[in-house]
């Protein structure tokens, strides 16, 4: 549990993951981006900052492997309540799992956060990712546009497109979609595949 998390935060979460027009179509346009994938239902996810369940409900009905990770108890509680058991409690910045092994990774809203290193996160996410496998990535953009209510939830950056961007690359990530989503509320949101590691030529 982080330390003064407000409970009532998480509630409010839950009813506007299901009711607001932003979370609907933000949800709606998440899956038409994973339609391009066109991986199979047994496919194996990840939900990093799967938060109180809202998105992974979603993909649950689509893909039998899902497995959500937060640092956060009380949002995992929410979860749990949810009927997802497959929940862990841990540090994006240390995924507690081995190599290759996922064929998507969905990272809604963790970029920003303080206590995350946007390197070394996607670092992790390329490690534990299958071979031409997918990642989908969402973050806040323009970090002018940083508020009180980014600080109230412990989220201490925005991203430009090219530095998002950037940071993927660098990660051996290729993008098959990038954009300003909803541009009067400047999120970023990107698709990418895994490419194939560089081979090593000898001496």
């Amino acid at each position: 549990m982080k330390i003064g998390e407000p409970k009532n935060q998480w509630q409010a979460m839950v009813e506007c993951e299901e009711k607001l027009w932003w979370y609907r179509a933000l949800h709606g346009f998440l899956f038409r981006l994973l339609d391009r994938t066109g991986l199979p239902p047994e496919t194996r996810v990840l939900d990093i900052g799967c938060g109180t369940g809202g998105f992974m409900k979603l993909l649950r009905e689509r893909y039998t492997g899902v497995v959500g990770l937060d640092l956060s108890w009380l949002g995992l509680t929410h979860t749990r309540s949810r009927g997802f058991p497959s929940v862990l409690m841990a540090d994006a910045n240390r995924l507690p799992f081995p190599d290759n092994c996922f064929d998507l990774v969905v990272c809604i809203d963790v970029l920003e956060e303080k206590q995350v290193d946007p390197v070394r996160l996607l670092r992790e996410i390329r490690r534990v990712s299958k071979p031409e496998g997918f990642v989908l990535l969402q973050a806040s953009a323009f970090q002018w546009l940083l508020s009180r209510h980014d600080l109230a939830v412990e989220a201490s950056r925005r991203f430009t497109r090219p530095q998002f961007e950037g940071l993927a690359v660098d990660q051996q990530l290729a993008p098959l979609y990038s954009s300003y989503l909803f541009t009067a509320l400047f999120p970023l949101l990107a698709l990418w595949k895994l490419l194939h590691p560089p081979r090593i030529k000898p001496g």
